[in-house]
């Protein structure tokens, strides 16, 4: 995905505006330090917007078992297809979607 792309990607209850400041964080220099020099995916993205200051998420919501979901089907292709050329940020995009 592009920048602008993830800009309009901004979760309905995430103001657009942190978001965009979140986004320009993590296409910073030291955002992509942080992520070993690469974009995030939209997952791993979704996941730091959704925690709370403790790192957990909010227990019995439907963000804890969306994010369920999505890692099952994460790993399920990375199982299914170990000699696929796709990197896990492309797999996690397109679970996410």
């Amino acid at each position: 995905m592009t920048k602008a792309q993830i800009y309009q990607s901004a979760p309905s209850e995430h103001p657009r505006d942190s978001w965009i400041h979140l986004v320009d964080y993590w296409y910073s220099e030291k955002g992509k330090e942080e992520n070993n020099n690469r974009e995030p995916s939209v997952l791993e993205m979704f996941k730091s917007t959704h925690k709370k200051k403790d790192g957990t998420f909010v227990k019995d919501t439907l963000t804890e078992d969306f994010l369920d979901d999505v890692d099952v089907n994460v790993q399920t292709e990375i199982d299914m297809y170990p000699t696929s050329t796709k990197s896990r940020v492309q797999i996690e995009n397109e679970a996410f979607n």
